[in-house]
Order: structure tokens, then sequence, then C-alpha cells
């Protein structure tokens, strides 16, 4: 499948900078780099996929609500009860939105690790 995207300025410069480097074309190197990248999702604990995700501002509530829906059941799947994960949707003064969750840290007694 091919599809066609558009890079910012400064992502283009550096795929254009690190293709001549290594002597891959500009396509080879950002396909290269996203399996890399994307292969890192499939991690055995799944955490990378989480944290990513958990991490980006959505344009809109309905987005960060899907995803917040989405980590929720991961989590769950994991073991966590839902009742032991905090989450919230914040809405930012730039319109974007963002998904907080945290579960138990198992480490620490009464701690918790931020997932998003």
């Amino acid at each position: 499948m091919k599809i066609t995207i558009t890079l910012t300025d400064e992502n283009a410069a550096i795929v254009a900078q690190y293709g001549e480097l290594t002597g891959f074309t500009q396509e080879e190197l950002t396909n290269w780099f996203l399996a890399d990248y994307f292969a890192m999702f499939d991690d055995e604990d799944q955490s990378f996929i989480n944290e990513t995700i958990g991490s980006m501002y959505f344009k809109d509530r309905k987005s960060a609500e899907r995803v917040q829906t989405w980590l929720v059941k991961r989590l769950e799947k994991k073991g966590y009860f839902h009742d032991s994960i905090e989450t919230e949707i914040n809405s930012n003064p730039d319109g974007t939105f963002d998904v907080r969750l945290s579960v138990p840290a198992l480490w620490e007694k009464g701690g918790r690790h931020q997932v998003a």
C-alpha cells in the first residue's frame, strides 16, 4: 500500500541529512525508521505503545475518550482492576485534549505509576 504524507520542513531536512549520510533514499530511510519505531510497539509488556499514544495531544475530546477507553481496556487485560485505574481527560488552552492515566505502582506501597 502506498500513501503520500507531507513532512514538516524540519523532519524533511533530517531525513535528507541522514539519507545522504547512510546512502539510503529518503523513502528508504523513512520506511526503515518507521518500521524500527513501530516494532517497539510489540515490546513484551506493551508499555511503549501505551506511553507513546498516551503522551499525544488530541484535536478533539472524542479522540481523547477513544484513547482513554483503549488504554483502560489494555490495562484491565494486564490484570489491573477497573477501580484501581485513575484517569482523566484534560482540556488544554490551545484547544487540544490529553489523557492522564495511572495505576498502582507494584514496587512502591501506595505509589502510582503514570501510564499516560
